[in-house]
């Protein structure tokens, strides 16, 4: 029997992340591994040949980034077939080069070797649900693995503006929809992987500079196309064609931003299924001293929201495509004391949910899989239990016929119909030993239903294990280090331990009222920068 509630809901998962490449402009002549966050939204003011070849001076024109990680898991493994326990270790080797010539700037970066060297295999789901931003075998993949390009690009800086035009990846405000993937190593928690790209043409510009001021010489608008190469919502290399158009105006100056994106995305799926999504974004970061300088504020929004309609799924009433309307957003904020090297950071977000998955509207938002929030819970947890619904979808057995997208009900490690709260304190700076420890908090925005079980109750909503629909998620704890020292000839050492332990919530009893066993992860880490 063919479950009625899955006819809006298969379709969440591939939906409700809409990555759309908000633009992201780095500068080139920076190495990639020394990014710091929110350092790639909008161009720099427009600058002389000559203070062009200062800036380049002061960096190295390439970059070699060799990750090295592994570590062990007791994390659920729900759906038949899928081990409790996991051993790996992974690679990814990143190299960049990128300078300037005057006017003209050149790109070029890609991953090699990315990926399981060694341990178990990586848990199968199909092409279609992956995102690429969890590691595969090495082999397995030519783009994406073995050899996964991410730019390669030229710029000219003209009298009027920057034009730049070749592959080129993506990122904007916090990350929240338009994500690059970049290691950050000043990010404790977690680590990125993957990313978003698109072949690209733009324009960049400060049309007001003529008048004068710091508000008109720092007000940017840029305009885009993109044929997209890979993002977690399509991938040319496997038939999918997505083309969008973007238009962004920013205010930056130093360390703030102010701004917003419009995107608009049509795309025809490998097979034959049609999207178009119109997403809107904005963002804001600052940062600032109080106390003499004595503590550092840093602080950062982004919301958005989409408008989207697809046939990748139908409405279970009139076979028509449905309509998506979504929203998410996230705070970032830390204070540091300088001379003790305390700080205190908090995240916090929400993504909406579905309250009525029979409607023909979807309002489930997914973030970017690498928006990072904890270790397990978004990352490994709750993608087991989408992983079990979906295998509950497709099993003749329950359903009979698979409903349309039902791959799409799998998440591959995204924040998704939730609420949380993410405090850190933390010691040291990352240009030394930096230590941390980390407790995340999460609840549902809807009460997490699974839908084979809530047909099987006759339609109220039941949970992954069987106990009555809930919001409580659970509750985290994260703990790291990490410690980076300078080797001669510009190479740095970075060395990281992490561990986390999850307390899952009531949203993941069984029918008896019994909870879920915690669940461990350790991971180590291990960087060659240059």
């Amino acid at each position: 029997m063919r479950n009625p509630t899955f006819a809006a809901l298969v379709a969440l998962a591939a939906l409700a992340a809409a990555p759309l490449d908000a633009l992201a402009q780095q500068d080139s002549s920076e190495p990639v591994w020394r990014d710091g966050a929110g350092a790639d939204e909008v161009p720099e003011s427009d600058e002389s040949d000559e203070s062009d070849e200062d800036e380049s001076s002061l960096t190295p024109p390439s970059a070699l980034e060799l990750r090295v990680w592994g570590g062990g898991s007791d994390l659920a493994g729900f759906a038949d077939g899928e081990p409790s326990a996991r051993r790996g270790l992974y690679s990814r080797l990143r190299l960049r080069y990128a300078d300037t010539f005057g006017a003209l700037t050149v790109a070029a970066e890609t991953d090699l070797a990315s990926g399981l060297l060694l341990g178990d295999d990586p848990v199968a789901i199909p092409d279609a649900a992956r995102t690429r931003a969890t590691p595969g075998r090495v082999q397995d993949d030519l783009f994406g693995a073995a050899f996964d390009p991410r730019e390669l690009y030229v710029g000219y800086r003209t009298p009027v503006g920057l034009v730049r035009a070749g592959l080129q990846s993506s990122h904007w405000g916090l990350g929240l929809l338009a994500n690059s993937g970049r290691s950050d190593e000043d990010q404790l928690f977690n680590q990125r992987f993957g990313g978003d790209r698109s072949f690209r043409a733009l324009f960049a510009t400060t049309p007001f500079a003529p008048l004068g001021g710091a508000l008109a010489e720092n007000l940017f608008v840029v305009l885009g196309a993109d044929v997209v190469f890979r993002d977690d919502l399509a991938d040319l290399t496997a038939g999918d064609r997505a083309l969008q158009g973007l238009l962004s105006v920013a205010w930056r100056e130093g360390d703030s931003l102010l701004g917003g994106y419009m995107a608009y995305r049509d795309q025809r799926d490998r097979d034959g299924d049609h999207l178009s999504v119109l997403a809107i974004d904005a963002a804001a970061t600052h940062s600032f001293d109080i106390a003499d300088g004595a503590v550092v504020i840093d602080l950062g929004a982004e919301v958005a929201g989409f408008f989207a309609e697809t046939d990748r799924v139908l409405a279970r009433q009139t076979a028509e495509p449905v309509s998506v309307v979504a929203a998410g957003g996230a705070i970032e904020a830390s204070a540091l004391h300088r001379a003790t090297e305390i700080g205190l950071h908090l995240d916090a977000g929400f993504a909406t949910g579905d309250a009525d998955p029979d409607d023909d509207t979807i309002y489930r938002f997914r973030f970017d899989p690498n928006y990072k929030v904890g270790l397990i819970l978004f990352d490994h947890y709750i993608p087991a239990i989408t992983r079990l619904a979906h295998q509950r979808a497709v099993d003749p057995d329950n359903l009979g016929q698979p409903p349309k997208g039902a791959d799409g009900l799998i998440s591959d490690g995204t924040v998704e119909n939730a609420l949380y709260l993410n405090p850190q304190l933390t010691f040291g700076a990352p240009d030394g030993l930096l230590t941390g420890i980390g407790a995340l908090i999460a609840w549902s925005e809807q009460p997490l239903a699974d839908p084979y079980n809530s047909f099987e109750g006759g339609g109220e909503p039941v949970g992954p294990r069987g106990a009555p629909a809930s919001r409580e998620l659970g509750f985290e704890v994260d703990v790291s280090a990490q410690m980076l020292i300078h080797l001669p000839a510009s190479l740095d050492l970075q060395l990281k331990g992490e561990y986390a332990i999850l307390f899952p919530g009531a949203a993941l009893e069984d029918a008896l009222g019994s909870g879920a066993p915690p669940q461990n992860l350790v991971r180590g880490r291990v960087a060659l920068l240059w």
